[in-house]
């Protein structure tokens, strides 16, 4: 559970090229979690569709 931003605060981001994902039971810093290799592989896919790479 993030303490630091809670989830509503992304809601401006929705007009912006993003996809919104919501991590349950991780922390604020998502890729120092023991999961967080997979989920930065997850971001850079997302970024290289994005741009057309």
């Amino acid at each position: 559970v993030d303490r630091l931003v809670p989830v509503w605060a992304s809601d401006p981001l929705e007009s912006v090229a993003a996809v919104r994902r919501i991590y349950d039971g991780l922390g604020h810093e998502i890729l120092n979690e023991r999961v967080g290799l997979d989920i930065a592989d997850e971001m850079a896919a997302w970024i290289e569709q994005t741009l057309g790479l």
